[in-house]
């Protein structure tokens, strides 16, 4: 074998792996600038400036933002949630009846409430980021959230979220 093929042979290994590595970290990479944005409490650190200016490099933050406006937050991730908001009611309703109080709802109905805000809250702030994005795949996510193409169809989105989509679709053409 000449030392040119040889060489020639080296970068092409080289250049393969340096893509596949490149592959596997994109996924994550976009959920890391991504999760901070939709999951931040005060929003403060350049959260959706972050996004919106990877969302112009990186396609895949558009499909991903996409995926979390129709589908929500990851049944995981839900789960978590509702975990967490289970142990909170438990220790409240201890406080309260420490305190000679009683709960005002129970612990089912207080987890369906704060998960489903925090579920709205996930699905209004991907709208925003795709608006932030813009673009005619982020448009076209947003038309598709606007018409009711959400996931599962059975959980169309609440009211408050149905708005904040079309107001984040009326920016893309201001």
């Amino acid at each position: 074998m000449s030392q040119a093929l040889a060489g020639v042979l080296c970068l092409l290994l080289i250049s393969g792996c340096v893509d596949e590595q490149k592959t596997k970290v994109a996924g994550p990479d976009v959920r890391a600038v991504i999760d901070p944005w939709l999951l931040c409490q005060e929003c403060t650190d350049g959260e959706l400036d972050s996004l919106t200016a990877l969302g112009k490099l990186v396609p895949e933050t558009v499909e991903s933002l996409s995926t979390d406006l129709l589908a929500g937050p990851a049944p995981t991730r839900l789960a978590n949630i509702k975990q967490q908001l289970e142990e909170s009611f438990s220790e409240d309703t201890a406080y309260e009846n420490s305190n000679g109080g009683t709960p005002t709802m129970s612990s089912a109905d207080y987890v369906q409430l704060y998960a489903g805000n925090y579920v709205a809250v996930y699905r209004a702030r991907a709208a925003v980021g795709l608006a932030g994005i813009g673009g005619g795949r982020a448009g076209a996510a947003l038309d598709s959230a606007i018409a009711g193409q959400v996931r599962p169809p059975s959980e169309p989105l609440r009211p408050d979220v149905q708005r904040a989509a079309e107001a984040a679709k009326d920016t893309l053409y201001q």
